[in-house]
């Protein structure tokens, strides 16, 4: 006579889970490979989910997905530790319909993940070191305090402009704050009235410590740039024309591992130096736009895509200006393409082959060698 079974055991059947995440509560689906099992509002946290999971489905295969932003990715980390085989996708890839759109909430945005993750219609984003993360948030930490430092100077800059008191000329245009600056200002607050000068000291004692706690994350930086995981590859990178210490340790942690990237075209496409693309018909053009001109037509091609990470691009940027100057075959290809275009689409070109130059010595472990004019 066969005996009943008192416990559930689902070896060999997969759960997949959409979670929505928020700071509040996660609105979770569970589906499994054939069916719909339930919709959850649980706490904001892993494991109140991995345990609900093997207590409902014991021994089961488990996968769920989450969009990234603002949580990071200690999710992901500790659902991997848990067992739970996690993805996280970026928001913009999730395939939507109209209806959708129009009627978005937490609980059809986490039903959408689980549905399209059980399907195979979802692609994972690289998930990144715990240790090239915390490398990516000092330099973003010193990206955020550059800004606030120009901020600074501007509060200062509008201040003296109200009360009609001009700035000398060698410091208008002054990148940083030096020390001759901040006299001058001293001497500018000390002949105004009690209540006035309290007003621009004050402006500037935040301005100097500003640049004292933005000279401590640079020196953090630096100290970063000069350990043994990024120290060769840096030297690398600065064998190209343009690129610098500060820029070759931007590079580095945000690409981590050049060997994700299968070809040239990858690696631009996530640095965003790609144009965008809209084809209809036979998809002769790109059709951004279509002038008129002496009546003959030409087609506009598109502008860079708008999938970017955006301090990277700007940082690649600003190495292909320093980069036309120097390198002569860059100065060369960028004085030809300023007579077709504006300065500042010519120098995307230059861009894209500055990127291409990054791909090829972090990719071949070979310093780049000038070529000649």
């Amino acid at each position: 006579m066969q005996k009943q079974r008192n416990k559930l055991n689902f070896e060999g059947q997969n759960i997949y889970v959409g979670i929505d995440v928020h700071n509040a509560h996660w609105t979770v689906t569970v589906l499994t490979e054939f069916n719909f099992h339930k919709k959850i509002h649980m706490e904001p946290s892993p494991e109140v989910l991995d345990k609900y999971l093997r207590t409902t489905f014991p021994n089961a295969d488990y996968y769920s997905v989450y969009e990234a932003g603002f949580c990071g990715f200690w999710i992901h980390y500790r659902l991997v530790e848990l067992g739970i085989n996690n993805i996280v996708v970026n928001a913009m890839d999730i395939p939507t319909t109209g209806k959708e759109k129009d009627r978005k909430d937490d609980s059809r945005d986490s039903g959408k993940l689980a549905d399209k993750l059980r399907s195979g219609n979802l692609k994972g984003i690289h998930i990144p070191l715990l240790s090239t993360q915390e490398a990516r948030s000092l330099i973003r930490t010193r990206k955020r305090a550059v800004t606030d430092m120009t901020r600074m100077k501007n509060r200062i800059k509008q201040h003296l402009h109200f009360y009609g008191i001009e700035i000398p000329k060698e410091y208008s245009c002054v990148r940083g704050f030096p020390c001759s600056y901040i006299k001058w200002l001293h001497d500018v607050a000390s002949k105004r009235s009690a209540v006035g000068r309290r007003s621009l000291e004050i402006l500037t004692k935040n301005a100097e410590d500003q640049k004292n706690h933005l000279k401590d994350i640079t020196r953090d930086v630096s100290l970063l740039s000069r350990s043994v995981e990024y120290r060769e590859n840096i030297n690398l990178l600065q064998s190209i024309s343009g690129i610098g210490a500060l820029s070759s340790i931007i590079f580095l942690v945000e690409i981590e591992d050049i060997s994700r990237f299968c070809n040239c075209n990858n690696f631009a496409s996530y640095f965003g130096i790609v144009p965008s693309c809209h084809t209809t018909g036979d998809g002769l053009f790109q059709m951004e736009s279509i002038k008129h001109q002496d009546n003959k037509k030409f087609v506009k091609t598109g502008e860079m895509t708008r999938r970017a990470q955006k301090d990277l691009r700007s940082t690649l940027i600003e190495c292909a200006w320093k980069a036309a100057r120097k390198d002569p075959a860059l100065s060369l290809s960028f004085n030809c393409y300023c007579k077709t275009m504006k300065r500042n689409k010519a120098i995307v070109k230059i861009a894209r082959k500055l990127c291409n130059r990054i791909y090829s010595v972090l990719k071949n472990k070979k310093t780049y060698v000038y070529g000649t004019v």
